[in-house]
């Protein structure tokens, strides 16, 4: 079982009411984009010897998954009222993303080109200090290790995995991130280019790969898609990223396929959208969404353990 580690991760149990609290975890929560708060930012940009773009917290307010946490934590609570044996192993993660992606393989060939695929690598170019590399790269290690072991521990025993991100609100037409990117940002959210951007889908899941073969829960896209609905909100599937090599949630979902279900929620959804500042969280709004999607999520689990139970009963 994974243990926290200091301004890396933080790992919580939630237990039901009439759980076990010794007994494997059922349900894995993972974010790796939950440091989603100002103060994430300044206590790790303060740490580092830099030098860093002029302004970048504005860059950290922009591409941080605001709510993702929240939206963990809400569901978790609504799991436990839907299956209150549950015992629910949840992964915060600690490190903004702005200066290295848990959600990325150091690992991946970097000739790719991942800026067509809408995907950035692990360490951005930015990042030019030596002791700073070594410094997050270890972070990120220590990180993606206790993903390994919190996966493997749920995973392997038969349990589901769930990957909640959030993104803005539009694909914005952004070629590549690098020290510039502060100035390319207030480019593209004048207000003409800004309307012009496409706008994403209200939830979307990310559980195909380049070729369109998903990995995702056999009946969950149908199950979550009709349990938002009534919100007045829309699921896709892979309509927005596709699972992709250079992405911890690609490894995840084809180690354990079946069994992973990561998805995007728009972020202008769950908080109060101001892309240069600190976002506030819409409590409300994060606990609704997180009733739904838990709902649906128990209804596609339940029904695609039966048809495994009943396989191996055969």
């Amino acid at each position: 079982m994974p243990s926290s580690i200091e301004s890396v991760v933080h790992v919580h149990h939630r237990v039901g009411p009439a759980g076990d609290p010794g007994a494997v975890p059922d349900l894995l929560i993972e974010v790796p984009h939950a440091a989603d708060r100002r103060s994430h930012y300044d206590a790790l940009f303060n740490e580092l010897e830099g030098p860093f773009p002029d302004q970048l917290h504005e860059f950290f307010h922009v591409n941080t998954d605001v709510g993702a946490w929240a939206l963990a934590e809400a569901m978790a609570e609504a799991w436990l009222v839907l299956r209150p044996k549950s015992h629910i192993l949840l992964l915060e993660c600690q490190i903004p993303r702005t200066f290295v992606d848990c959600n990325r393989r150091t690992d991946f060939d970097e000739g790719e080109n991942l800026a067509e695929a809408g995907l950035t690598k692990a360490m951005p170019p930015y990042v030019t200090n030596a002791s700073d590399q070594r410094r997050l790269t270890d972070m990120h290690a220590a990180y993606v290790q206790a993903a390994d072991e919190a996966y493997a521990e749920v995973c392997a025993s038969g349990g589901l995995a769930l990957n909640p991100h959030t993104y803005g609100p539009r694909s914005l037409p952004i070629a590549r991130i690098d020290a510039n990117i502060v100035n390319e940002l207030r480019r593209v959210h004048e207000p003409e280019i800004y309307a012009a951007s496409p706008l994403r889908p209200h939830l979307d899941v990310i559980g195909r790969d380049q070729s369109g073969t998903s990995y995702c829960p056999p009946r969950m896209v149908p199950a979550v898609g009709q349990a938002v609905r009534p919100l007045g909100l829309l699921l896709e599937d892979s309509a927005t990223y596709r699972l992709h090599p250079v992405t911890q949630g690609w490894r995840f979902s084809t180690l354990y396929p079946g069994q992973v279900f990561g998805f995007e929620v728009r972020r202008d959804l769950v908080c109060a959208w101001s892309p240069f500042a600190e976002q506030e969280i819409d409590e409300s709004r994060v606990r609704a969404l997180a009733r739904a999607i838990a709902k649906g999520v128990d209804a596609a689990w339940s029904s695609d353990k039966n048809d495994s139970d009943q396989r191996v009963n055969r």
